[in-house]
C-alpha cells in the first residue's frame, strides 16, 4: 500500500512541477513606462485633499573654470497644499510656504539699501508659514474659471515679457472654446495696480487632443490668435526696477548725492497679440508687444527717509518688442527648439546721459526677472540666476533636448547670445554691445513619481556690454564664469 501511494506522489510531482517551471521560464518583468502606480489620495472628508512637496536647491558660480567662488546659495521651500471643495461649482484653495535661502558672497549690486533687485538674499522664514497662494476659485462654466484672492498672473503674453507673478487679484479665465477671455486685476504693491482684458480666438483646430511629452495635452493641429490690452498704474516705483541704462555717475539709478529716484505712473499701456500654430510634430508662437506711456519722476518716497523731491522731470515712454518660438519634434524622444527675442532701447548720446532726463524709446516690463529659463544671464531655478531685463536687448536661443517616453530621465542643452539693441557706454566711455554668450546643460531624473533630481551646468562668457545687474555702466569684462547647481524635489 505505501509502495503504491509513492508510485502516485512521483506521478503527481511528475506532472506539476514542471508546469510550474515552465511558466517561471516564460515570465516577462515589467519595465518602466509597461505600469502605472496609481496612489490613493489621502481625504480627511470628502471635500478636502491635502498635498504638498519638499525642495532643497544649492548653487556655486565662480568667475573663471578655475577662479574664486563669486556667489553660492543653498536654501529649502516646504509647501502644504490644500484644496476644499465646497460644492460643485466652488473650491477654495491654499499654498502654504516655509522657505529658508542662505546666500554667500552677493554682489554690491543687491544691496537691501538700494532701489530692490529681483535676485534672492539671504531670508530665513523661521517656523513661520505665509501664504504663498490662497484664492476662492468660482467654476461657473465647465470651461470658465474666476479665481478670487492671491494666485499668480501672466497677462498679455502669459510669458513674463509683461508681468509674471503671485498677487492679490481676481480673474477669469477659460480653458477652450470659442472666443475665450482672461480678464482682471491686481495689486502689485503698496501703490501699484495692473488691469488686463484679452481675447483668444481659435481660427482653426481638429479636435484632436494629444500627449506632447514637452507641452502636456494640447491640440494635434490648431491656430489661434490672442488680442490683449493691459494698463499699469502706480506711484512711488523704484526707477531701479526697470533695468534702464545708468549713467556713470547715477549707479542704481540713483542722484549725485546718492538719493535713489522713484517715479509715478500716469498710465502705461500694453497693447499686443500672440499668434499659436499647432501642426503635429511642428510648434510656433509669435508675440507683439507695443507700450506707451508717460512718468513723473522724484526722489525720496513715502517708504524711506529722503525728502520727496520732485525731479521736474516728465517722461514720455514708447518701446516695442517682439518674441518667436520655434519648435520640431524631430524624433519620437527629441526635440530641437529655436527662440528669438528683440526689444527697443534708448539711444544713449553721452556716457553722463541720465536715464530720467529724457523720453524714452526703450521698452520696459512692469517688473524685471520674470521671463526666460536661461540658467545665468535670466531667471534661471529657483530664481537663481541674475534675472536681468528685456530692456534693449536681442538675444537667440538654440536648445535640443531629449524625454524620455517613461517619464524617467530628461536631458536639455541650450546656447543663448545675449547683446544689446542700442549701444551702451562702459566705464572706459567707449561704445559696446555683445552681453555674452551661454551654454547651458540640464539634467533631471525622475527617481520615483513624487522624487525629481536635478544637476546642471552653465557656462557664460562675458561680453563688452555684460553687467552683473542692468542699473551698474558696464566694466571692461573679458572674462569667463560658470555656474553649478544640485536640486531635489519630493511631492507628496
Amino acid at each position: 500500500m505505501i509502495k503504491r501511494s509513492g508510485k502516485l506522489l512521483f506521478l503527481f510531482l511528475s506532472l506539476t512541477v514542471p508546469s510550474v517551471l515552465f511558466a517561471q521560464a516564460n515570465f516577462t518583468p515589467l519595465e518602466k513606462g509597461d505600469y502605472e502606480i496609481i496612489e490613493e489620495k489621502i481625504f480627511f472628508n470628502p471635500g478636502v485633499q491635502v498635498g504638498g512637496s519638499y525642495r532643497s536647491y544649492s548653487t556655486s558660480k565662480r568667475d573663471g573654470l578655475t577662479g574664486d567662488e563669486s556667489f553660492s546659495q543653498i536654501g529649502q521651500v516646504i509647501g502644504i497644499k490644500i484644496e476644499s471643495k465646497i460644492n460643485t461649482n466652488i473650491k477654495v484653495y491654499a499654498l502654504l510656504q516655509n522657505k529658508l535661502s542662505l546666500v554667500d558672497n552677493q554682489e554690491p549690486g543687491y544691496s537691501s539699501d538700494k532701489a530692490y533687485e529681483q535676485k534672492d538674499s539671504t531670508t530665513d522664514d523661521g517656523m513661520a508659514v505665509v501664504y504663498q497662494e490662497a484664492y476662492l476659485e468660482y467654476n461657473h462654466n465647465p470651461r470658465a474659471i474666476l479665481k478670487l484672492g492671491r494666485h499668480e498672473i501672466t497677462p498679455g503674453d502669459r510669458k513674463g515679457l509683461i508681468y509674471k507673478g503671485v498677487n492679490t487679484a481676481i480673474s477669469q479665465d477659460c480653458a477652450m472654446g470659442t472666443w475665450c477671455t482672461y480678464a482682471g486685476g491686481a495689486r502689485l504693491g503698496t501703490h501699484d495696480a495692473l488691469y488686463w482684458a484679452q481675447l483668444d480666438y481659435p481660427v482653426f483646430f481638429n479636435d484632436i487632443v494629444i500627449q506632447d511629452l514637452w507641452e502636456g495635452e494640447r491640440q494635434q493641429t490648431s491656430f489661434n490668435v490672442e488680442l490683449y490690452r493691459s494698463i499699469y498704474l502706480g506711484e512711488d516705483t523704484p526707477l531701479a526696477n526697470y533695468g534702464g541704462a545708468a549713467s556713470v555717475d547715477s549707479l542704481y539709478q540713483v542722484t549725485e548725492g546718492g538719493v535713489p529716484v522713484y517715479f509715478n505712473i500716469l498710465k502705461t499701456e500694453y497693447e499686443g497679440f500672440n499668434i499659436n500654430w499647432n501642426y503635429y510634430d511642428l510648434l510656433f508662437e509669435f508675440s507683439y508687444i507695443s507700450m506707451h506711456g508717460q512718468r513723473n519722476y522724484h526722489t525720496g518716497s513715502q517708504n524711506d527717509s529722503y525728502t520727496v523731491t520732485s525731479l521736474n522731470s516728465s517722461q514720455d515712454l514708447t518701446g516695442k518688442l517682439i518674441y518667436i518660438d520655434f519648435s520640431y519634434q524631430f524624433a519620437d524622444n527629441w526635440r530641437f527648439e529655436y527662440s528669438f527675442l528683440s526689444s527697443t532701447g534708448n539711444s544713449v548720446e553721452s556716457p553722463d546721459d541720465k536715464f530720467w532726463e529724457s523720453n524714452s524709446t526703450a521698452y520696459l516690463e512692469i517688473q524685471k526677472g520674470s521671463f526666460g529659463d536661461a540658467l545665468f544671464y535670466l531667471n534661471g531655478i529657483e530664481n537663481m540666476g541674475e534675472g536681468h531685463s528685456v530692456s534693449n536687448l536681442i538675444y537667440s536661443s538654440y536648445r535640443l533636448s531629449y524625454r524620455d517616453k517613461a517619464q524617467f530621465f530628461s536631458m536639455d542643452c541650450n546656447y543663448y547670445n545675449f547683446k544689446r539693441k542700442e549701444s551702451v557706454f562702459n566705464e572706459s566711455g567707449n561704445r559696446v554691445s555683445e552681453i555674452g554668450s551661454e551654454l547651458d546643460i540640464l539634467l533631471s531624473w525622475n527617481v520615483e513619481k513624487q522624487l525629481v533630481f536635478q544637476s546642471y551646468i552653465s557656462l557664460f562668457r562675458m561680453g563688452d556690454a555684460y553687467a552683473v545687474n542692468d542699473n551698474i555702466t558696464p566694466g571692461d569684462n573679458d572674462k569667463e564664469a560658470y555656474q553649478i547647481g544640485l536640486n531635489l524635489e519630493y511631492n507628496f
